[in-house]
């Protein structure tokens, strides 16, 4: 193995003497500290812990500081390789190739100082801060992987909380590999996504018939807290990972590097994966400066109402009999509605403009849990009865303002690769391509994919960000695009957005319209490093012009908030 130092090339001489599961403890010959210091640095930043032995001595003048009893140099002459010398009781298995070119598994008693950083990055001690989806989706994958992983989480315990989510195949089929068991958990195989208007006319159909075939899983239509669930399980199951609820984070500690818990506790690892979403505490550290989410100008309601008095209404019954994804679009709002539970209940999410709120506004950062129904009944009055029903059907439900990023992220990981983020902590967005979770978790297959492709870990974090970043911001794009769309009033620019709807092309405004965009959605494995070709995204689809868009007659009333 070479280092380069002031443009000089030099070997340095180095010995294995103690290869442990956490420690490895190197001999390393050379003529003064500065040699010695370049040999183990690169290892530093891979290693922890890793106590270094440095002996200047010459090869007949040895010694062992910490008195290890070690082979001679002499007898283990150094190869061209730099190989290092492993004690016959510490000896290790590695694949070595047989006369015939084919690998056989055997004991040696030499190794490279490549497959022990290979090894290394394969034994990773790894915290998790947050249990939400990207979190356990991260612990699973690693875990996957042989890396030994905690996950910390300030709840006491798991309660069921939340309404739907969409999972799509781009993120079921990594589940799916890292052991979780979708097959037990209560759910519906979306039909498709139906976009109708306000008054109830289809506008366009996009059926899911062929994702199974297509794409290896269907489109799951899940109850959030049964797909925590599900992952949860899996990671119990998981002899890597350990679930520590009841340990909220306070601290960050970015040189060991370690977290600290509201308790006082400090759980160190090699690497920590920050998975606390949009009110991450370390994002602003890692990216040197203060990253506030704006308002997008939606405001958002999640509902959940029994389907029982769909399914006694002969204008509402297929809602719950053809599990469809309906978007019921119209001016400055829009509602979807889904069955879950294997039709038992049925999940609205409702996102309107400030401007038409007509119940009290909501903080930035709040969430807002209501029981009275009042303020969806008179916003959705005048829409069609399907509405108006879910609308009067509403018990209690939760309500919260939309937030984004204005620009990317400059950095997803700290310069020295021991801390790094994912899911909402760098790539918010709204729930209009119902991607939020799915882009998490493929953040968490990526993450997996990067620290098994390279052995140093601040390249495979930033191997991580430039694969995921593109996709990943894209997605986010898209939703401030059908933002627009999906809101319009009756009109020539809804007219013409509804001809555009029904064609197969680039021309679409509706993301999921484009076969090829929706290949490149559904068909992605986030599971392996691609190249810079595979990694092109597809145009996006088109704008509404400014002078179309609902948000630029409303900025004076979202002054107001």
């Amino acid at each position: 193995m070479y280092w380069q130092q002031g443009g000089c090339w030099s070997r340095e001489r180095v010995w294995v003497t103690e290869y442990f599961r956490d420690v490895v403890i190197l001999n390393v010959l050379g003529r003064d500290a500065t040699s010695a210091s370049r040999i183990t640095q690169p290892l530093r930043s891979v290693v922890r812990p890793i106590q270094t032995i440095l002996t200047w001595a010459e090869q007949d003048n040895w010694e062992d500081p910490l008195g290890i009893d070690m082979p001679s140099p002499t007898l283990a002459p150094l190869t061209p390789e730099i190989k290092g010398v492993v004690p016959k009781e510490k000896t290790l298995k590695f694949a070595e190739k047989t006369e015939d070119g084919s690998k056989s598994l055997g004991p040696r008693n030499s190794i490279t100082i490549d497959e022990i950083l290979a090894q290394t990055m394969r034994n990773l001690d790894v915290v998790v801060v947050g249990a939400g989806i990207g979190g356990l989706a991260a612990a699973l994958a690693l875990a996957t992987d042989g890396h030994r992983v905690k996950v910390l989480d300030g709840v006491k315990e798991f309660a069921e909380v939340g309404a739907g989510i969409r999972v799509p195949p781009n993120s079921s089929r990594l589940c799916r590999a890292w052991g979780v068991d979708l097959d037990s958990v209560p759910k519906q195989a979306a039909r498709g996504i139906r976009f109708v208007d306000w008054k109830d006319n289809i506008l366009l159909d996009v059926p899911y018939a062929d994702m199974a075939s297509k794409y290896g899983t269907p489109y799951y239509l899940f109850h959030r807290a049964d797909f925590i669930a599900a992952l949860l399980a899996a990671a119990k199951m998981n002899n890597n990972v350990q679930i520590l609820t009841g340990n909220k984070v306070v601290e960050y500690d970015l040189q060991r590097p370690a977290v600290k818990t509201e308790e006082g506790t400090w759980y160190p690892a090699d690497l920590i994966v920050s998975a606390e979403g949009i009110k991450s505490s370390i994002r602003d550290t890692i990216n040197g400066t203060p990253i506030e989410p704006v308002d997008t100008g939606d405001v958002a309601y999640r509902i959940l109402v029994p389907s029982k008095p769909l399914l006694e209404d002969p204008e509402t019954r297929h809602l719950v009999e053809n599990p469809w994804a309906v978007h019921w679009l119209g001016p400055e709002g829009h509602a979807v509605g889904y069955p879950l539970r294997n039709g038992e209940l049925y999940n609205i999410i409702i996102d309107i403009t400030h401007a038409t709120d007509c119940g009290q506004s909501v903080g930035k950062d709040e969430w807002k849990r209501q029981i009275d129904n009042s303020e969806l009944v008179e916003r959705f009055k005048d829409w069609c009865k399907p509405v108006r029903k879910l609308c009067g059907l509403t018990g209690e439900y939760l309500k919260w303002k939309l937030v984004d990023f204005p620009t990317p992220l400059k950095r997803w990981s700290d310069p020295n690769g021991k801390v790094v983020l994912l899911g909402d902590a760098v790539h918010p967005m709204m729930p209009y391509l119902a991607q939020g979770a799915a882009q998490a978790i493929e953040d968490a297959a990526t993450i997996r994919a990067a620290l098994a492709t390279y052995d140093d870990l601040p390249q495979a974090l930033e191997a991580y960000q430039k694969q995921r970043a593109p996709r990943a911001y894209y997605t986010a794009k898209n939703t401030r695009v059908l933002q627009e769309w999906l809101h319009l009033y009756d009109g020539p620019s809804r007219d013409r957005r509804d001809e555009m709807m029904r064609h197969d092309s680039e021309s679409n405004p509706i993301f999921w319209g484009y076969t090829p965009r929706k290949d490149w959605l559904f068909g992605y494995d986030a599971g392996k490093m691609h190249t810079d070709e595979e990694n092109q995204i597809p145009a996006l689809p088109p704008c509404l012009p400014e002078e179309d868009s609902v948000y630029s007659k409303t900025k004076t009333e979202e002054a107001k908030l």
